[in-house]
This record gives C-alpha cells, structure tokens and sequence, in this order.
C-alpha cells in the first residue's frame, strides 16, 4: 500500500547541546535502559510547543497540512486524502521500553498513549465493505489506548569534526484497543445516509483500519523519523548522552 504525506522541516546544520530541561543518561549506567525510559518520557512531555534550537516541533497537537492513503485490499476501496490534520494527546505517552544497541545502531521503544484524537479536513470517494459512499468536510477519529512499537536503525556520520547519528530506515507499528470515527458531510449532508456510513465504520473499526494500517504506519513512522533526524542533525553523539 502506498502513502503520500506532505510533513517536512528546515534543516539547520548549527550544533546545540540538548536543553537543560532535558535529562540525560550515561550509556555504561546498568540500568541506561530505564533512565532512557524516563528521559524521553520527560522530553515528550515537553513539546507542547517548540523546542526550536534543537529543531522540535511542537507534537500535541501535532499539526500534518496534507495525507494520502491508498485504497485497501480488503473494506475500504476508496482513496483517503485528508488536510489541515491535527493530532491530540502524544505528550501524554506512558513510554514502557527503550532499548539502544549501539554496536547495530537500532533504537526500540515502545510507548502507549490513553487518547489520541485525530481531527482534520477529509475527502472520501470510494466503497466501503461494498458500500459506495462518498462526502468531504470535517473529521475526527479516536484512538483509545493506542500502543506504538518503534524501530529505528541509525548511521553515524562526521559533520565539522563532531560525529552525528541520523536516521537510515525506521519501523512502526500502531496496536489501537478501541477507534471511533465520525465524518460530517457524507453524502452532501444526507443525515439518514451519513449515519448509517458512520455506524458501518464504526461497527467495523478495527477491519477499516486493519485494511490500511501498514500505511498508516509507513506515514507516521516518516514523520516520527524526520522529527528524530531533526534532533540527531543539531546534536552531537557526544552531548546525547551522559559523561
């Protein structure tokens, strides 16, 4: 499945240290594992806005201006193209693994958040379980209990005498417990229609979503790599961790 994602940063060549704010682990500490779990769940916690000299955004919400899903090979036959996305509720994610090889260089982290709610500008022409539907207007969709499963594989590089990490290849996998959809305007309006296109999304969530999910992953997954590649590109290897 194929996925067109419009997310893209300035990138900035300047070398920072992390902010102050920012709590660091040493990578010899027996227990780097746990602190790491602390220290990223510390760092997330901290970008309801943007932490500019180190080049983060803000991710709650996390703002992607325009994304393209391509129809599924199961229900949903019909392309998503969505604009103006809003996510709510990453800075609220209860990190329970992180795990750094730094002989393979792969990064693994898992993380759960409570609530993510997705809200944003849709375009839908298509079927859904052999269903025609169409309709454009405003969306949301609720993510309950929403499991993330990272993977990140890194390169070293030397940049003015410093050596960076950057991101080469990453892996996600989204493991939602319950989703909630709701698209306004189906069908021009047509309440009784709309309903009952609403009420088969909902009443089948999980094979919807199952449908398109390795998009979805592919997406999100890009957008998490850039946002990290962003950090790694400003900070040295040496000032990520602790002396």
């Amino acid at each position: 499945m194929r996925h067109l994602i419009w997310f893209s940063f300035l990138t900035i060549s300047v070398a920072h240290e992390l902010p102050p704010t920012f709590q660091k682990c040493a990578r010899k500490d027996p227990n780097f594992g746990q602190c790491m779990v602390k220290a990223v769940q510390n760092a997330v916690g901290q970008l309801t806005r943007p932490i500019k000299e180190v080049g983060l955004p803000a991710v709650d919400p996390l703002v992607v201006p325009s994304m393209t899903i391509a129809p599924g090979d199961g229900p949903t036959k019909f392309q998503q193209n969505y604009k103006n996305m809003e996510v709510k509720g990453f800075s609220k994610g209860q990190f329970t693994k992180f795990d750094f090889d730094f002989e393979q260089k792969i990064v693994t982290f898992e993380v759960e958040f409570p609530q993510l709610v997705f809200e944003f500008e849709y375009d839908f022409n298509g079927t859904i379980l052999v269903l025609p539907f169409q309709g454009h207007g405003p969306g949301e969709a609720i993510f309950e209990n929403m499991k993330y499963f990272f993977e990140f594989w890194l390169q070293e590089y030397t940049r003015d005498g410093q050596k960076h990490y950057k991101v080469v290849q990453n892996r996600l996998v989204l493991e939602p417990d319950l989703i909630k959809f709701k698209f306004d305007n189906l069908f021009d309006g047509d309440k009784d229609l709309s309903d009952k296109v609403n009420q088969v999304f909902n009443d089948n969530s999980k094979e919807v979503f199952g449908d398109v999910k390795p998009s979805y992953e592919s997406a999100f997954g890009h957008i998490f790599a850039n946002i990290f590649n962003r950090l790694l590109a400003r900070v040295p290897i040496v000032d990520l961790f602790e002396a």
